[in-house]
This record gives structure tokens, sequence and C-alpha cells, in this order.
């Protein structure tokens, strides 16, 4: 069974590009590099199906190959929106320090910690530190950072956070004026109940965009394109003679 192990691992290592992935991809780049400071661009599409890689790869156009991780300038910062607090549910607060991480602050990040074990009692002091305090660190470093776009991905993921509809709309406001503040463009990534979240957000929808990365239908053009794509997978099994001898199967 060696030869189903060595498919496995290259169908793993295949990063794929399709009609619709690629599509979704040059519109959001020329959405973002036409986009104003405070805007919102939102992209949707189904679970697994590359939306994250979607994020890689506008990162790699928005920065045009320039490598800043010797500077203190971050063009980009990526978030992951997680329902990591208490019984799953979404946590502003614990989303605010994610963002500090993500800006590596000097303050209050993990970026502080060195070689010696004083690191349980900085988580602690920064689960006491209020998020009145936390807020405008992230703000101010955003700035200083010169970032302009922001990345929210799972964004989804709001719509699990204590107080239901109420505290998903705040938010969503939240964030909105967060972008407004730091002049950055604010790009949420997330599967299509993030279209439910925006809905409850009137002071978000007059100024977002969307983008779809949309599943194939059936079609035939997108049966036609559907079918390259199993090609390109089927190209990377090779069965033993004898199996396909007994399962009349070609490839």
């Amino acid at each position: 069974m060696d030869w189903a192990y060595q498919a496995i691992s290259d169908i793993k290592n295949l990063h794929l590009s399709h009609r619709n992935w690629n599509t979704a991809l040059s519109s959001a780049h020329a959405m973002l590099i036409a986009s104003t400071p405070g805007e919102v661009v939102c992209i949707t599409g189904p679970s697994r199906g590359g939306k994250s890689r979607l994020i890689t790869s506008l990162v790699k156009l928005l920065i045009c190959g320039n490598d800043f991780d010797d500077s203190d300038l971050m063009p980009t910062v990526e978030i992951l929106a997680t329902n990591c607090s208490v019984d799953g549910e979404f946590s502003s607060k614990a989303f605010t320090l994610r963002a500090l991480e993500a800006i590596k602050n000097p303050f209050y990040s993990a970026t502080t910690l060195d070689t010696n074990d004083w690191g349980a009692d900085f988580y602690k002091q920064l689960g006491r530190t209020p998020e009145t305090v936390l807020r405008p660190a992230l703000e101010h470093g955003l700035i200083n950072r010169k970032t302009k776009y922001i990345f929210i991905d799972e964004a989804q993921h709001i719509l699990y956070a204590r107080g239901g509809k109420n505290s998903t709309e705040a938010i969503l406001s939240s964030w909105k004026c967060l972008a407004q503040a730091t002049k950055t463009v604010l790009v949420l990534v997330g599967a299509y109940p993030i279209l439910d979240a925006i809905a409850l957000c009137p002071h978000m929808i007059g100024r977002k965009h969307q983008i779809h990365l949309s599943r194939y239908r059936a079609n035939t053009a997108d049966l036609k394109v559907f079918l390259s794509i199993i090609k390109q997978y089927s190209s990377l099994v090779t069965l033993k003679p004898e199996i396909e001898t007994r399962s009349g199967i070609s490839y």
C-alpha cells in the first residue's frame, strides 16, 4: 500500500489553483487596492474552500514581494477570530489580545517574554488588564506599524459572542471604528454566516464590498472546470496494474 500513502502525501501537498479561486483572488486584490481607509471588504465562501489561502496570496500581492520582517512596518496584519472563551463563546478582549500579539506589541504580547519563568505571571497580568487599556494600545500600535489592511479570518465566530445579536452588532461596530481610527481597510473573511452578522450592523453595511469564493454549480461550464480539477488530482494517483485490471479503471 506504499502507493496509497504516496498518493495521499502528494494530494495533501498539492496547492491547486482553479477558476473560482483565481477569480476571487483577482477581484479581491483589485477591490483592496481601490478601497479607502475605513472601508470594509467581506470575503465569503463555503468551508474548506480556500479562503485562508486566499488571505496568504492577497498579502503577498499587497506587499509586492517586500520583506518587512526586519522593520517596524506591518502593512498587513492577520488576526484569527476564535471562539475560545468560556463555553466556546467569542470574547472581544481575547480578540484584542490576539491582535496585539499579531502586531508584536512590546507590552501586551508574548514578544516581551524571555527564557525565564515569569510567563505565567505575565499572562495573569494580561488577564487583569481591562480592554479599555488594551484597545488604545492596539490602535496606537496599528498606526505606528503603518498598517493599511487588517485581515480577520473566521470572522463568523463573532456570532458566538455572549449577548447574541446585540453583542455581534456592537463588536462589528467596534471593528469598523477601529478601521476608521487607524485609517485601515478592514477585511472580514469567513463562511456564509458572516453575512448574517453584517446584516445586524447598519453602520457597516453602507461601506461594505463583497467578494464571493463560489462553489461550482451543475452547469456545463462549471462541470468542465470541475472535471479538470479532478484530473489534476487523478494524475497523482497511480494504481498498481492488477488493481486497474480488477476495477476496470484506467488512469
